[in-house]
């Protein structure tokens, strides 16, 4: 259903990726406010198709979702076409397929298919505590719980919530979805949020009930729009992704069809849920950088934190990584620069490694991408950590390092496979 928002696609290949620059002084300059001076984006993985093996060889068929496990010290992908889950370890430098087998449609096979079935997965989450990954299993419009049985040394899930496409609350197990795309875990134990992404509307799964915490709750399909406020009253254009706050308290809401950045209060106190709007221009897209209300983006997909008061943004259509500052409400370019070359519909990030927002202590590993890497060597991450993201258009995984700010527009970034600054 996301489709519609993804260009076509220039490289189908990925070729030209190894040495794209992004220079400042190009036509597409005037376009931006700031760039950093040290940003480096390496390849890490990927190339069109399904294979296995050394992080080198993998191939992945239009990825959507991303998120690390510090615990496992491994990044887990939603391989959307290929309608699997796959594995990064970050120790050998592995890629492995660990949840999703093919549903036979078949006429032995009656009501839903079986959890162990995906169908277009979109949004991960990881319990840590539990051990158990949440997929948004998005065309078959429910929420999978998968746990790790380590005798097996293999995923076994269970539905979460959702029955069947449509629009219902309720009890979990009778409760309608359309497409959802993001599930993330709550601070409180065994609560999650979801975006019904195609319903136009959060919901809350608690004690095996599903609730609307915020948008349409009036039918089938939602209604879609804009407007902040109560939780109920507000509405939403195909919300994407969710980014939980670091103290639990609200949501960053990525509301796709409105190209725009929300935020939901209060999520903890139904009485007090508010959603208010943080960047972008309501239904209009466009590429502008600035104060936060006035600055533009183009199909956002999903955000994550990239400090206390930093909110890192996937800008899909205009192929750029945006900074949103919570402090100085100015919206400022990372990374990109339009250049498909460079960026290729980037639809989801997430911090791998180093410290965390919220973290007492850093996590180190060694991740190492490029063709003289071995196969079973592992791969090296700085000890401060660096953001992974997906772009989509040419099926990779890239790792971004971001430097410090500037205005300066004598500077560049490059892009290379072995994760050299050029």
């Amino acid at each position: 259903a996301i489709e519609e928002a993804l260009p076509p696609k220039v490289n189908n290949e990925g070729e030209g990726l190894n040495e794209a620059r992004m220079d400042t002084k190009s036509s597409e300059a005037k376009d931006r406010v700031s760039v950093p001076t040290t940003t480096m984006i390496r390849s890490v993985a990927g190339g069109r198709g399904w294979e296995d093996g050394s992080i080198q060889k993998a191939k992945f068929n239009a990825p959507f979702g991303l998120v690390y496990s510090s615990s496992e010290n491994c990044v887990y992908i939603a391989d959307d076409k290929n309608s699997k889950v796959r594995r990064i370890c970050l120790r050998t430098s592995q890629v492995s397929t660990v949840y999703g087998q093919q549903d036979e449609k078949s006429t032995t096979r009656t009501g839903p298919p079986p959890a162990s079935c995906l169908l277009r997965p979109h949004g991960l989450c990881y319990d840590e505590t539990n051990k158990t990954l949440i997929i948004a299993d998005s065309d078959h419009h429910r929420l999978i719980m998968a746990t790790w049985n380590p005798s097996s040394q293999t995923f076994q899930g269970e539905i979460l919530a959702g029955s069947q496409e449509g629009c219902a609350e309720g009890k979990a197990a009778e409760s309608q979805f359309r497409y959802p795309y993001s599930v993330i875990k709550s601070k409180q134990e065994g609560v999650y949020f979801a975006a019904d992404t195609d319903n136009h509307r959060i919901v809350r799964i608690k004690e095996g009930e599903v609730q609307t915490i915020a948008g349409s709750r009036t039918n089938y399909q939602g209604h879609c729009g804009h407007k902040d406020g109560p939780g109920f009253q507000a509405l939403f254009n195909r919300p994407t992704h969710l980014t939980l706050a670091q103290d639990g308290s609200s949501i960053i809401v990525t509301d796709h069809g409105n190209h725009c950045i929300r935020r939901i209060n209060d999520v903890l106190r139904e009485e007090k849920i508010w959603v208010e709007t943080l960047a972008g221009v309501p239904k209009e897209s466009g590429f502008q950088d600035g104060v936060s209300t006035q600055s533009m983006f183009s199909s956002p997909y999903s955000t994550c934190w990239k400090g206390n008061d930093e909110v890192l943004i996937a800008d899909l259509a205009n192929h750029r990584i945006r900074c949103l500052d919570l402090k100085s409400n100015k919206v400022t370019t990372v990374a990109g620069n339009g250049n498909t070359n460079v960026l290729n519909c980037p639809v989801s990030i997430e911090r791998v490694g180093g410290r965390s927002v919220d973290s007492e202590s850093a996590v180190s590993m060694c991740v190492r991408s490029g063709s003289d890497s071995s196969a079973s060597a592992p791969v090296a991450v700085k000890e401060s950590g660096e953001f992974w993201l997906i772009s989509r258009g040419d099926d990779r995984i890239l790792a971004v390092e971001f430097g410090s700010n500037t205005s300066n527009a004598d500077d560049k970034c490059t892009f290379s496979d072995t994760g050299r600054l050029i």
